[in-house]
């Protein structure tokens, strides 16, 4: 049976073997550095470590400038409303919270996965949206208020 390829990320220094040989080692920790060719401080990393594994480099806490409770009412809003990302973002800070971004928002819908809604054009109604709003008895309100045959239908 044929080991498995080692995988190391390009800017690794170490291996499994050097990092095990480091928490084994019951050299001064100047020492081990020295011979290894490592700082000080990355052989007291892997002397304090249990297993020899590579953690992740993810951030572990999202920082957001919107909480949860906001993030909820940001989503409750696109869902009625469904406004385009850009005049989300205008009540948004009107209404909920001042300091937000605008690609702050947009990964927020992202997370909840609500940013597959209109964004685009907006004299055409939001495919799969509700069939009421602008519309009246086959007819679509464009801008400026003035009547027009539905999209895509004979007038």
């Amino acid at each position: 049976m044929t080991p498995m390829p080692l995988r190391l990320h390009k800017n690794a220094c170490t291996t499994p073997a050097i990092r095990r040989e480091l928490r084994e080692s019951a050299r001064p920790t100047a020492e081990r550095a020295r011979r290894s060719h490592l700082s000080k401080p990355r052989v007291r990393t892997w002397r304090g470590r249990e297993d020899g594994a590579d953690r992740s480099h993810c951030p572990k806490r999202l920082h957001t400038t919107l909480s949860p409770a906001q993030e909820a009412v940001g989503v409750a809003l696109r869902q009625t409303l469904l406004l385009p990302l850009d005049d989300l973002l205008a009540v948004v800070r009107e209404f909920v919270n001042t300091e937000v971004s605008r690609s702050g928002l947009d990964r927020c819908l992202r997370r909840q996965a609500i940013f597959e809604q209109h964004d685009g054009d907006t004299a055409c109604p939001p495919a799969g949206g509700p069939s009421h709003l602008g519309r009246r008895d086959g007819w679509w309100e464009g801008p400026g208020g003035g009547a027009r045959p539905e999209p895509g239908r004979p007038a």
